[in-house]
């Protein structure tokens, strides 16, 4: 009987001492159904402890306020809630993310590729051209769920799925695609900078949010993240060897 009373103290000490991580799936522009007062409403309900953002350096002051030199949906909520309260707001994104992002040219080398790999297909010069219409399609399933969609809606199955069959295609299946075609070689080694980044990025964003949810005890934590990022974040914290619990958005 002692030794179960010790078993059971152990159980309940451990349930109360875990921290928990609620992870909210966003984006970062404004829709007809999804504004910045729906993510500030959504995280004053919850009444975390702190919020956790994957945003970049641009969007804090040094001091770590909210800058107002930068705009967006999730930075309008976390004025909303800087103004409305005293909740820290905590940047948990990789270091140095912008410029680093900006050396590999992140958003022109996608644009770019993508235009690329249309050109050999109308000029019939794909290997693979099935595997180009897979992607453009998870570029329709995303634009859908990132333009007409609530808060809601954003972490729901459907647009959560979305998200993952998208990023799926961008660092996964525009790599095969890549490799395939021999006469875009340059471009599949700018294409290998951008994966590398991708994946540092998030192995930093985990290791960042570690950092919080593994020390203390008994605090809730909200981490806001972009939709691209959502499912693999989530799975790589659920990994974590610290002892803290996971919900997102529609289970909390």
């Amino acid at each position: 009987m002692k030794y179960a009373l010790i078993c059971l103290s152990l159980f309940i000490s451990s349930a109360i001492s875990a921290n928990e991580l609620i992870i909210v799936n966003s984006v970062h522009q404004a829709s007809a159904k999804y504004k910045a007062v729906d993510l500030y409403n959504y995280i004053k309900s919850v009444e975390p402890d702190a919020l956790l953002t994957e945003g970049s350096e641009s969007m804090f002051n040094d001091d770590g306020s909210i800058s107002e030199d930068t705009s967006g949906l999730e930075v309008e909520a976390y004025r909303l809630l800087e103004n409305n309260g005293n909740t820290p707001i905590i940047n948990v994104s990789m270091e140095n993310r912008n410029e680093r992002m900006r050396e590999i040219d992140y958003s022109n080398t996608l644009t770019k590729t993508l235009q690329l790999l249309q050109k050999k297909f109308q000029a019939d010069e794909l290997k693979n051209p099935a595997l180009l219409n897979e992607i453009m399609n998870s570029f329709f399933g995303r634009r859908s769920c990132m333009m007409d969609s609530s808060l809601a809606e954003i972490n729901s199955e459907t647009c959560v799925t979305a998200f993952e069959k998208n990023n799926d295609a961008i660092f996964n299946k525009m790599t095969s695609l890549l490799e395939q075609t021999p006469s875009l070689s340059s471009e599949l080694n700018q294409w290998k900078k951008i994966v590398d980044f991708h994946n540092e990025r998030h192995t930093a964003l985990v290791k960042n949010v570690n950092e919080h949810v593994c020390k203390d005890t008994q605090k809730t934590y909200v981490l806001v993240l972009g939709a691209m990022h959502f499912s693999e974040v989530k799975r790589m914290l659920s990994e974590s060897s610290c002892d803290f619990s996971i919900a997102t958005y529609s289970e909390a």
